[in-house]
C-alpha cells in the first residue's frame, strides 16, 4: 500500500536517467500544521483517555491517533525519542497539551534538519535510476513506512508523511523518436 499520489509524465529531454521521479513535498507550514494536527490527535485518544469513546467517534480517534504514530515514527525513526513505540509512546505522554510547545518545537527543529539533509529547499527533489527496480527501491520511502529507510546523505526516516506528489517518467529511445 502506498500513502502517497503518484503520476505517470511523459519524460522532458533534459532528463539525467532512463527512469526518474520528482519528489513534490508540502510546504514548511503545511507540514508544520500536519504535525500540529498529529499531536493533538495523539493527545486526545491516549494522554487524554479518549480510549473509551465508542461508536463512530471512537473508531475516528483512534485511527487518527494511530495514523499520528505512524507517521511520527516513520519520520523520526532515527531519534531515540522514537527509537521504538515504547520509547515513541513515552516521549508523547510527556505533552502537557494537544499543542505542546516544546514537542512541536523539536517535531519542526527535526523535520527542518530533514528537509536540510534531503537538500530539498525548493520543494521537491529528483531521484534517478538506470532501471524501473532501483528506482522504486530509491522512492519507497517517500511512499509508505518500510524498513529498507531513505538513505540520502544521512537520513534515515520514511519521510512520506510530507511528500504531496511523486511523478515519475521514462526516457527511452522509442520516446526520443516520438517527439
Amino acid at each position: 500500500m502506498t500513502y502517497v499520489v503518484q503520476e505517470f509524465v511523459k519524460a522532458s529531454n533534459s532528463q539525467k536517467g532512463a527512469f526518474s521521479a520528482e519528489i513534490k513535498f508540502f510546504c514548511r507550514a503545511a507540514r508544520e500544521d500536519a504535525l500540529k494536527q498529529y499531536l493533538l490527535d495523539y493527545y486526545r485518544h491516549h494522554v487524554e483517555c479518549n480510549e473509551d469513546l465508542e461508536g463512530k467517534e471512537g473508531v475516528e480517534n483512534d485511527r487518527a491517533a494511530r495514523t499520528a504514530l505512524e507517521s511520527f515514527m516513520a519520520l523520526f525513526s532515527d531519534r531515540d525519542e522514537f527509537a521504538d513505540e515504547e520509547a515513541a509512546r513515552a516521549y508523547l505522554y510527556t505533552a502537557s497539551s494537544g499543542d505542546d510547545q516544546r514537542i512541536l518545537n523539536d517535531f519542526t527543529r527535526w523535520t527542518d534538519g530533514i528537509f536540510d539533509r534531503l537538500k530539498a529547499h525548493d520543494g521537491s527533489i529528483v531521484l534517478t535510476a538506470a532501471n524501473v527496480f532501483d528506482l522504486t527501491d530509491r522512492i519507497r520511502p517517500f511512499t509508505k513506512t518500510t524498513p529498507q529507510f531513505l538513505m540520502c546523505g544521512d537520513v534515515q526516516c520514511s519521510p512520506w508523511p510530507f511528500v504531496k506528489l511523486v511523478r515519475y517518467s521514462h526516457l527511452s529511445a522509442m520516446t526520443r523518436l516520438l517527439c
